[in-house]
């Protein structure tokens, strides 16, 4: 298959997906969070990323 930079396979599409999406305060995000949650900290303007659970 020719290099496409911007083709997918669904099972790659899959693992990218959110688990969850959540916003507020930075203070509020969860101690413990799950694989692929995102939160964003409204106040402070970043993006964390959960990779493996319990961490950002």
């Amino acid at each position: 298959m020719a290099d496409l930079p911007d083709y997918y396979t669904q099972a790659q599409i899959s693992e990218a997906e959110a688990a969850s999406f959540k916003g507020g305060l930075d203070d509020n995000k969860s101690d413990t969070p799950v694989s692929r949650q995102i939160y964003f900290g409204t106040d402070t303007g970043i993006l964390y990323v959960c990779i493996a659970d319990g961490f950002w």
